[in-house]
């Protein structure tokens, strides 16, 4: 099974920043006002295109697992459990393990937490925010799956 999303801010995030980065263009209108409205069409073009940029992925193909920059092995996971907002607030805060390595988005609507069991891996678990935590799931299980038939082939390649 192949999971594919991308964790973009929503609407209202963007032209937040949109409206304060055009902001800065008030300085000009004394100047020009064209040159201000120029200006404020490039910083808010430069506010959508940087959001939309650093959107972070998070992607299940075969036996691995990306999320943002990071990308493990399905081999190395353990228990996936699904958290609700109030338990992802509890994760990120009070309850949060320095060493687990998070892709935190305030406007996610859940949270997985995702065991990892690589005794070489610093980190217990991962904390993965996303707008669809049951396909996620269910696609890290059928990783988990697919790595577990791979070692029983003995090829990384099988299906």
């Amino acid at each position: 099974m192949t999971y594919r999303e991308t964790l973009r801010p929503p609407a209202l995030y963007i032209a937040t920043f949109c409206a304060l980065a055009a902001s800065f263009s008030l300085i000009a209108v004394p100047a020009s006002r064209p040159l201000a409205a120029v200006i404020a069409l490039v910083l808010a073009g430069a506010v959508i295109i940087t959001l939309l940029a650093t959107s972070p992925r998070i992607e299940v193909e075969g036996s691995l697992l990306r999320a943002g920059r990071a990308h493990i092995d399905a081999a190395y996971l353990g228990e996936v459990t699904a958290l609700s907002k109030d338990e992802m607030r509890v994760a990120f805060g009070r309850d949060a393990d320095a060493r687990a390595w998070s892709l935190y988005r305030s406007h996610a609507r859940a949270c997985l937490r995702v065991e990892i069991v690589d005794p070489r891996d610093p980190a217990p678990y991962w904390l993965i925010c996303t707008n669809d935590p049951e396909a996620l799931a269910h696609a890290i299980v059928s990783a988990k799956n697919h790595a577990a038939h791979s070692e029983q082939t003995g090829s990384p390649f099988s299906s």
